[in-house]
């Protein structure tokens, strides 16, 4: 039998720490579950601690006439069945079971059904005292002993056994918000080193698109920088030519001539190869511009398809001319800038430009604000919305797909959202739209935006243009054998 987690209270003669609910009539407990198993007998009206509390106890197989405790197996067999069967209609699916103390021992106790009510509705906690009026003793198999309560009440409690509880919940609690706690930083320390782990990526991923960048200009300037290294020998070849052939004396000798061009003194005079070693290093380390690439690109691919698609005159690229180059500058040839000052934003539809597909949205140099040209299918279209970007505070809302990611990106037109009227289902090419952060990779048209020939910045029909109508056949041939497997899907749902 365990012994009782509440000391008795001889133990405090200070303090007596059990409170009565009727004062006239203070409590007494005694010790009482020693003499109970002695003798077999419940005395009616002992008073006992309730030290725990088990509101539901299931009862997978109950046995009522072990409950009852009282042995009582006389009577016709018929009407003994007939009883167990109206018993076991109105059993309880669960019982309550409380740990009764008084002192010294303590005892577990079974509620009948009929008083569960009592302790469903708080009338018997722990830390409170008990009077049992009517229970009783019963035994199962290897000697297990408890009480069966069939009618009790609450006559006080007792102060040290509840600060007990209360210190121990407080422990509890504390300990749950340490668990917590700790739980909540071992989470952020993970998404931190998740988020670390992301940013070196991208630095990596940035650098290495640095690095090709750097290679892509060194070997686009080799043949340019050779030309310039050709010119600069050729303009200081008279200084050379002059410096070696100031002392006519020493020409007349071939050995010494031969020495002299070999010495520290005649390398000296070729002071132009220092600046250049200088030069050459600043080149290098300095980062290229991208929309000064970009812009070198289109010149580029203008020049490369000038016989098949006709561009504009002032997109043509200006005819070189000599500049005064500054000695912390290298001296290299660079793409001439054309008279448009922004050359990554086209001016018309019928120029050839660069199409950036929809996978690659995510994936730009910048992740927001980085301006592509677009050819895809839109998939829906909202009505002119207010927004709270200026200074139009309108919009319009468009989903884009194409054969690249099954992602329909995000689409937010700012720029006369009334004009923007493409019919679902339809390819349209955008002209310097930006992306954005939003859905981890969206398109925005912003009103500060505008081609600057005043053209519209969409077309609904590119496949007029000619330089892309291989590409808006293939997204129309792609979108139709989409639309019939989604037909195809739903009706063999249907």
């Amino acid at each position: 039998m365990p012994t009782s987690t509440f000391p008795a209270e001889g133990d405090h003669p200070n303090h007596n720490p059990v409170v009565s609910l009727d004062p006239s009539n203070p409590l007494d407990p005694r010790p009482l579950i020693a003499d109970i198993l002695r003798t077999r007998y419940c005395v009616p009206g002992s008073v006992f601690l309730v030290e725990s509390v088990e509101r539901c106890i299931p009862i997978p197989h109950p046995d009522e006439d072990g409950l009852r405790g009282d042995g009582d197996g006389s009577g016709a067999a018929a009407a003994a069945a007939a009883r167990r069967r109206r018993r076991q209609s109105r059993r309880p699916e669960r019982t309550v079971r409380l740990l009764l103390g008084d002192g010294e021992l303590c005892i577990q106790a079974f509620v009948r059904g009929e008083i569960h009510g009592f302790v469903d509705g708080g009338s018997v906690y722990e830390g409170c005292y008990v009077r049992l009026d009517r229970f009783s003793l019963g035994e199962e198999e290897l000697r297990v002993v408890y009480l069966v309560v069939g009618d009790m009440v609450t006559v006080g409690w007792n102060e040290e056994y509840l600060g007990i509880l209360r210190r121990e919940r407080e422990e509890r609690e504390e300990r749950e918000r340490r668990e917590k706690r700790e739980e909540r930083e071992k989470r952020e320390e993970r998404e931190k080193r998740e988020e670390r782990e992301k940013r070196q990526e991208r630095e990596k991923r940035e650098k290495e698109m640095h690095s090709q960048r750097l290679m892509d200009v060194e070997e686009g300037g080799q043949a340019s920088s050779a030309v310039v290294a050709d010119e600069a020998a050729k303009a200081h070849a008279p200084e050379i030519s002059g410096t070696v052939s100031a002392n006519p004396a020493e020409r007349e000798r071939p050995d010494e001539s031969d020495y002299l061009s070999d010495s520290d003194s005649a390398f000296e005079t070729l002071v132009v190869s220092a600046e250049r070693v200088t030069q050459r290093r600043i080149a290098v380390a300095a980062p290229p511009d991208p929309r000064e690439e970009l812009g070198a690109a289109i010149v580029k691919q203008n020049q490369e398809h000038g016989g098949e698609n006709e561009s504009p005159d002032h997109l043509q690229p200006r005819p070189h001319q000599p500049q005064p180059q500054s000695r912390l500058q290298p001296q290299q040839a660079k793409p001439q800038a054309v008279t448009n000052p922004r050359p990554w934003l086209p001016t018309d539809a019928r120029q050839l430009v660069k199409l950036t597909p929809l996978s690659q949205i995510p994936h730009l140099p910048y992740r927001q604000n980085w301006m592509v040209n677009v050819l895809a299918v839109v998939t829906s279209l909202s009505g002119v919305e207010p927004s709270y970007i200026g200074p139009s505070f309108r919009q319009r809302t468009a989903r884009l797909a194409d054969m690249s990611t099954p992602k329909q990106v995000h689409l937010s037109v700012y720029l006369d959202p009334e004009e923007f009227t493409p019919a679902e289902g339809s390819v349209v090419l955008l002209l310097g739209v930006k992306n954005h952060l939003f859905e981890g990779g969206s398109l925005r048209k912003y009103v500060s935006d505008r081609l600057a020939s005043g053209q519209s910045w969409w077309v609904a029909d590119p496949g007029e243009l000619g330089w892309c109508r291989a590409g808006v056949e293939r997204l129309r041939a792609w979108w139709r054998e989409k639309q019939r497997e989604n037909w195809g899907r739903g009706r063999g749902e249907g």
